[in-house]
């Protein structure tokens, strides 16, 4: 009986949030679609908060922005999540 109400209870969870508890962001999902489906970024760049509970985009790239343009987004010693086009 137990097992079974977790399991439901784990089905209901909203999905946004990673297994470590950092949530990710409504514009993330919305950003990312618009890459993916309308060409509308060639690169997004994405960050943990400073107060490690959420993720959100820290920059997009412009359609026909380059490599170089990507890679100087990216911090030195710093962490990033990125989706290149």
């Amino acid at each position: 009986h137990a097992a079974g109400q977790r399991l439901r209870d784990a089905d209901s969870e909203d999905k946004s949030t990673m297994s470590s508890g950092v949530l990710c962001a409504d514009e993330c999902l919305k950003e990312f679609e618009d890459m993916k489906i309308r060409n509308a970024y060639q690169y997004i760049v994405f960050k943990i908060t400073d107060d490690k509970k959420s993720i959100v985009i820290d920059v997009k790239g412009e359609p026909g922005a380059s490599f170089e343009d990507f890679t100087s987004k990216l911090p030195d010693g710093g962490c990033r999540y990125a989706v290149l086009d």
